[in-house]
């Protein structure tokens, strides 16, 4: 085995930092995905419940 036999690719080494960079932004939309999914939920549950309660409260007033 020659020095250069042992020395790293840098072809290699750029395209594994590439992946890493690639599978780091793909890990981070998933965590985007599932949080804006979760505060939409709770959004939609919130807001449900304060359009119920305006619908009863303009009830009450119009009696």
């Amino acid at each position: 085995m020659t020095a250069t036999d042992a020395a790293p690719d840098p072809a290699t080494a750029a395209e594994r930092r590439w992946q890493d960079l690639l599978d780091r932004i793909h890990d981070l939309e998933a965590r985007v995905a599932t949080t804006t999914s979760t505060v939409n939920a709770a959004l939609d549950h919130h807001l449900a419940r304060l359009n119920a309660r305006a619908s009863w409260s303009a009830g009450r007033r119009s009696t």
